[in-house]
């Protein structure tokens, strides 16, 4: 009778520094199905999704390119789109209203003046993710430079 044989050591199913390990050198560097190109027709077609503790977005630009991002607000961390639908040529936090053009990059803020004087715009764009599409599937990665491009992905 052969007898079966464990693999990796038990205590690696419930260990809590193993699962950190596994999420930070393979789940985080994992490319995932985020839409279908059908769902981001247009400029500002969006949709977002939650991965691990990845929430992101991927959005059709202006340009008609596709582009991902952690849906995070540079400014207080608050989601800055729900769901999917069209958000138009910006995206704006609907905390305390920063908006991002659909390349991720800050266009504006209320208050600059008065609060924000002197705030690089240029430096608090929205974090990006990695995006690909693959006939009709689009793909998105939480890292902006995953260790496995897209090419070699598909």
């Amino acid at each position: 009778m052969i007898q079966p044989h464990q693999l990796l050591p038990k205590e690696h199913y419930f260990s809590e520094d193993w699962f950190r390990q596994e999420k930070e050198q393979l789940f985080d560097q994992c490319w995932i199905f985020a839409a279908t190109e059908a769902e981001l027709k247009d400029p500002g077609d969006f949709k977002t999704l939650q991965y691990m503790n990845h929430p992101l977005f991927v959005v059709r630009d202006a340009a008609g390119e596709l582009k991902a991002f952690h849906n995070i607000c540079r400014h207080r961390g608050c989601e800055v789109l729900e769901g999917a639908g069209n958000t138009g040529k910006t995206i704006v936090c609907p905390y305390h209203r920063w908006s991002y053009k659909l390349d991720g990059d800050l266009r504006g803020l209320p208050y600059e003046e008065e609060c924000f004087e002197g705030i690089e715009k240029s430096e608090l764009g929205l974090h990006p993710a990695s995006v690909g599409s693959y006939r009709g599937i689009v793909f998105v990665n939480p890292s902006p430079h995953p260790a496995d491009d897209f090419a070699t992905f598909i």
